[in-house]
């Protein structure tokens, strides 16, 4: 029973101070100190993979190995065509010519005029053959494909190839393709607050950085920062230092003295503190220098047996 309420006052004086801390100060804190990784995101909050990430990379670089794997022969009737009148020039309109005289028996003097029936006319090889010979091969796969992929994005594409997918799964597809650190921070950012100054509150007593901001905000915070360095018993803490001994001292005397109180009675009770801080701490050399005319209680045999 007695160590469930030490459990329980520790706590309560951490909570007393972490709600004396300013709220950016805590936002800040959380972000620079806590750390999370990408495995702990997928499991929560998957959705942040697909927010993030590089739709253009994705798709150019998914758009240069489709490019890369293509030939000529792997495309329909319809785009040869389409490539061929978006891209028409004398080179394909007088190989067309040639092509329709020799398959209709027509002399190759005749003059004929090109119309739009001598193209509907051909096959697959002889589209291809068109596109050839004008050395647009690499340029037709190019511009197909581009216009396969046009406004889509990655997940549109991974849908394509993989169906559904998420979490884990979708992070080993697109990990190339996503900034963890900015995943990281926007997971961060979107934590509850009141989760964020919960992990404060537990890295008070552990954390310098905290005390010394709790010390500067409001000296008298410094008596409740002992109480939790007592409860836990550790070292990491700045209870040895010059600044919180110093306070501490100030404290002390001031919360213990009243109107009737002498100049011996101040002396008694920077002498009591600094017995306390030297028990639990070890005094500040420096401390033990300016407060030596007080420092009888840390040296008598009297109060140290």
């Amino acid at each position: 029973m007695i160590k469930s309420f030490k459990i329980f006052e520790r706590a309560s004086i951490a909570r007393t101070l972490v709600d004396k801390l300013d709220d950016d100060f805590i936002e800040e804190y959380y972000e620079e100190n806590w750390d999370v990784d990408i495995d702990t995101i997928l499991e929560v909050d998957p959705s942040l993979i697909e927010d993030h990430i590089d739709d253009r990379r994705f798709v150019d670089d998914f758009i240069h190995d489709e490019v890369n794997s293509r030939s000529l022969e792997d495309f329909s009737e319809y785009e040869y065509k389409k490539f061929i009148e978006k891209n028409w020039s004398d080179v394909k309109e007088k190989y067309i010519l040639q092509k329709y005289k020799e398959d209709n028996d027509i002399d190759e003097d005749e003059e004929l005029e090109y119309g739009d029936y001598m193209l509907d006319n051909l096959g697959d090889d002889e589209l291809r053959d068109v596109i050839k010979e004008d050395d647009e091969e690499e340029d037709f796969v190019q511009d197909t494909i581009n216009d396969w992929y046009e406004g889509r994005d990655a997940m549109d594409i991974i849908g394509d190839i993989y169906g559904k997918v998420e979490g884990k799964e979708l992070y080993n597809i697109v990990r190339n393709y996503i900034d963890e650190t900015e995943i990281i921070k926007a997971y961060k950012e979107g934590e509850d607050f009141y989760y964020k100054k919960e992990c404060v509150e537990g890295q008070i007593a552990y954390d310098s950085k905290i005390q010394n901001y709790l010390l500067k905000k409001d000296k008298d915070n410094v008596l409740l920062l002992v109480d939790l360095f007592i409860d836990e018993s550790g070292d990491n803490n700045i209870g040895d230092e010059y600044d919180f001994q110093n306070i501490y001292i100030e404290k002390y005397v001031e919360n213990n003295i009243d109107e009737d109180s002498t100049d011996d009675d101040k002396a008694d009770l920077r002498a009591e503190s600094l017995k306390f801080l030297n028990d639990n701490f070890g005094l500040d050399s420096d401390i033990a220098r300016e407060y030596d005319d007080d420092m009888w209680m840390v040296t008598s045999d009297k109060y140290n047996l």
